[in-house]
């Protein structure tokens, strides 16, 4: 099972007007890196991994159980 979280009330998840991702653009900016990353892992039994946002922020994890 993979478990993904991702907590988007934080800075880099809204949408000031000042051209900051919002939040829909940053969950996908987390998840493409994601993608990249879990693509490179040749085996994923018991991989976890901490999601960063745009600030450097730590805002989730991914779980592999």
């Amino acid at each position: 099972m993979v478990s993904i979280t991702i907590e988007t009330d934080n800075a880099a998840s809204r949408d000031a007007g000042d051209g900051s991702p919002g939040e829909g653009l940053e969950v996908a900016r987390i998840l493409r890196l994601l993608a990249e990353q879990v693509g490179n892992v040749s085996d994923l039994t018991a991989y976890s991994a901490a999601l960063v946002d745009l600030n450097g922020q730590t805002v989730g994890r991914i779980e592999v159980e």
